[in-house]
C-alpha cells in the first residue's frame, strides 16, 4: 500500500516482493519521478510482472523496496554485480511526494552498507541525468563524487541531456 501520511516513524529497505509491483508501478509512471527514470515508456501491471518473473534468475541484481512505516513509497537496486572486480550499479526512486525527506539517503545508505559487507564490493556508480538537479544533490548526500559525464544520452522535448557517472567506493562510504 502507498503511505498517504508525509512523515515516517520507521524508514526499512526490504527484498522486493511480487505484491510491491502494483505500488512501485504507480510510483515509476508518476511524471516527475518517470521523467528521471531510464525506462521510458509508462508501466503496466503485465509488464510488471513479466519484468519480475525474468528477474528471479537474474543474478547480477538485487531490487529493494523503501518502506515507510511499512508502506511502499520507492525502491533502490543493485544492478550489474561484477563479483571479479567488485563493483556494480546502483539506483532509486522514490515517490515525488516522499522526495526531500531523508527517506531516500537512509534507505541508499542502508543499500550501499549491504553492497559494501554483505557483496564485498570496493566500488558503486549510478547514472544521474544532468538536469534531475534533485538527483544529482541526492548522489552527492549520499558521499558520491562525480566521475564523468557521457554527453547526449537521452532526448525529452526535443533536447538533448547528458547522463552524469557517480560513483563511491568502500573507503569513501566508511570515511
Amino acid at each position: 500500500m502507498v503511505h498517504k501520511g508525509k512523515n515516517c516513524m520507521n524508514i526499512d529497505i526490504t527484498l522486493l516482493k511480487k505484491e510491491h509491483l502494483v505500488y512501485l508501478a504507480k510510483i515509476r509512471n508518476e511524471p516527475e519521478v518517470r521523467k528521471f527514470l531510464r525506462q521510458v515508456k509508462e508501466c503496466t501491471e503485465d509488464g510488471q510482472l513479466a519484468w519480475f518473473e525474468s528477474s528471479k534468475i537474474d543474478n547480477t541484481r538485487v531490487d529493494f523496496t523503501i518502506l515507510c512505516d511499512m508502506k511502499v513509497v520507492g525502491s533502490c537496486i543493485v544492478r550489474d554485480i561484477d563479483l571479479i572486480r567488485k563493483h556494480c550499479e546502483v539506483g532509486w526512486f522514490v515517490s515525488h511526494e516522499f522526495q526531500g525527506k531523508g527517506i531516500g539517503i537512509k534507505s541508499c545508505k542502508k543499500m550501499l552498507k549491504f553492497v559494501f559487507n554483505d557483496f564485498q564490493m570496493e566500488s558503486c556508480y549510478a547514472f544521474v541525468y544532468s538536469d534531475n538537479l534533485k538527483g544529482i544533490s541526492f548522489a552527492y548526500k549520499l558521499g558520491m563524487k562525480k566521475a564523468g559525464e557521457l554527453r547526449n544520452r537521452r532526448i525529452r522535448d526535443n533536447i538533448y541531456i547528458n547522463e552524469i557517472i557517480f560513483d563511491i567506493t568502500r573507503g569513501d562510504f566508511y570515511d
